[in-house]
């Protein structure tokens, strides 16, 4: 009985965990538990699942890794709260996230979205919640409406894959990493906003120092912090953001002529695999980011 209600957890919490750029690799069923491995980009982790009629579902990770926390909450299933109250960051702000980070195939994708009490209400009986809480179908849904009622208040930076690995190939020649990059990437998008006065507040992906380096001033107000798709501005960014790199990728697929999958899986490798065979290296690099460590099995192969 244990196994079946773990069994039935697992199969339904999947999607979530997928996009967030969490796969479940392996599954292995221990006494009253299942222990399932997770990887994100190229990293993996070990969760273990527990159930009894008592306490419902439980979750215990082993060791230490970089996503821990985020997989956590997403087998938690936190809600999204929308923060009406007056908080630190104050009712106007500019709330920013991205997407395609964790994908192998496609672009990265940033957005800003400037809020104020008003247009925060708006947004949430629009049905503005954290895209990771929403279907795709409904993302693409939400963005048809903020393209259409909302397109004065947001701004979004697209980097293609090509651009993408040229950029990240001279961060790191100067010894800079991918925070860096997405800190720069962050800069100028808020440097479109033209408004020092502004907060901007942002999904948290490292230290406030990766943006400020990149900003003229230090007069910037940043708040970088965790989880906080849970604001309406982030987490209507994170749906345009979602929205518009869900369009790449079928750009992509249409190009390429194959159904690009989303992560870095197994899945992901057997595509690039026949990408690289009929494109070359030089192809499969306007279609990947090529610093994953799914290059590398993807050559390895004959």
């Amino acid at each position: 009985m244990h196994q079946n209600k773990i069994n039935e957890f697992i199969k339904d919490i999947a999607p979530d965990l997928k996009k967030r750029g969490l796969i479940i690799i392996d599954e292995q069923p221990i006494q009253y538990a299942k222990k399932i491995k997770i990887q994100k980009e190229d990293e993996t982790g070990v969760i273990v699942v527990y159930w009894s009629k008592k306490k419902g579902y439980s979750f215990i990770a082993e060791g230490n890794f970089n996503f821990k926390s985020l997989a956590l909450s997403v087998l938690n299933r936190e809600q999204f709260i929308p923060q009406k109250q007056e908080i630190e960051i104050g009712h106007v702000y500019t709330g920013m996230d991205e997407s395609g980070k964790g994908d192998y195939f496609g672009p990265l994708v940033l957005c800003g979205f400037s809020v104020n009490r008003e247009i925060s209400e708006e947004l949430e009986n629009a049905g503005v919640r954290d895209c990771k809480k929403l279907s795709d179908t409904k993302v693409k849904e939400i963005y048809y409406i903020l393209k259409s009622d909302f397109k004065n208040y947001f701004k979004y930076k697209v980097l293609l894959p090509e651009h993408y690995n040229e950029k990240i190939n001279d961060f790191n020649s100067c010894g800079m990493k991918l925070n860096h990059l997405l800190g720069n990437l962050y800069s100028e998008l808020i440097l479109n906003f033209d408004d020092i006065s502004k907060t901007y507040l942002i999904d948290r992906f490292g230290d406030e120092k990766y943006v400020l380096e990149f900003l003229p001033s230090n007069n910037y107000k940043l708040i970088l912090k965790e989880k906080a798709e849970s604001y309406t501005g982030v987490a209507a960014a994170s749906i345009v953001a979602r929205a518009v790199f869900l369009e790449h990728m079928e750009f992509l697929s249409n190009k390429c002529g194959l159904e690009l999958p989303l992560g870095a899986n197994s899945k992901v490798d057997n595509t690039a695999r026949q990408l690289y065979k009929k494109l070359g290296e030089n192809g499969l690099k306007k279609y990947v980011k090529w610093h994953f460590k799914n290059t590398k099995k993807i050559k390895e192969v004959k």
